[in-house]
C-alpha cells in the first residue's frame, strides 16, 4: 500500500521531490495504476521519459546546428535558429533546470556527457539523410566536423547565435 508524501525533504534531488509531490496527488486519490505499479517503478519510468526528452533535444540541437554549418545562406536559417532555441528549452526542461534549480539533474547531465559522441553520430546521420533528400548542392556535407564542436555546457549557456558562430 502506498502512502501520501506530505514531507519530501528526505528525497535527495529536486527532480525526485517534484515527482513525489506529483505522485502523491495520484496516490492520495487512490489511483489504481500507481498502486499496482508501485512508486519506484513509476518514478523510474518518469526518469526514463525525462532523460529521453533531454537526449532527443540534444540530438535535435546538434542537427539544427549542423544544418546551419552545412547549408549556409539557406532560406531556412532563421527557422533553424528558432528551432535551436526551442530545443535548448526542451533540454533545460528535461534536465530540470530552472531559475530555482540552476544545477539541474546531475545524473542526467552525466549520462548525456557519456553519450555525447553517440548522440552526435545520430545527429550527423539525420543531417546526411536530409542532405540526400534535398536538392543537389543544398548541403555541403563536407563541412560536418568529425567531432562535436559543442559541449553540453555550451548548449545550456549559449544562445542559438553564439552556438552557430563556432569557428571550424
Amino acid at each position: 500500500m502506498l502512502y501520501c508524501f506530505d514531507d519530501t525533504s528526505n528525497l535527495k534531488s529536486e527532480w525526485c521531490r517534484k515527482q513525489a509531490r506529483l505522485l502523491s496527488q495520484l496516490e492520495c486519490a487512490e489511483d489504481e495504476p500507481v498502486r499496482q505499479h508501485g512508486l519506484a517503478n513509476v518514478l523510474q519510468e518518469m526518469a526514463k521519459r525525462d532523460y529521453s526528452t533531454a537526449e532527443n533535444a540534444t540530438i535535435k540541437l546538434m542537427q539544427h546546428l549542423l544544418y546551419l554549418i552545412t547549408a549556409p545562406n539557406n532560406y531556412s536559417e532563421n527557422h533553424w535558429l528558432g528551432e535551436i532555441e526551442n530545443f535548448r528549452e526542451l533540454l533545460r526542461e528535461g534536465l530540470d533546470i530552472s531559475k530555482k534549480n540552476k544545477k539541474g539533474n546531475t545524473n542526467f547531465k552525466n549520462r548525456l556527457m557519456e553519450d555525447w559522441q553517440i548522440n552526435y553520430k545520430k545527429a550527423v546521420a539525420g543531417v546526411l539523410k536530409k542532405a540526400r533528400l534535398a536538392k543537389p548542392n543544398t548541403f555541403m556535407t563536407s563541412r560536418i566536423p568529425p567531432e562535436p564542436p559543442w559541449s553540453l555546457e555550451d548548449f545550456l549557456n549559449k544562445d542559438a547565435k553564439e552556438l552557430s558562430g563556432v569557428n571550424f
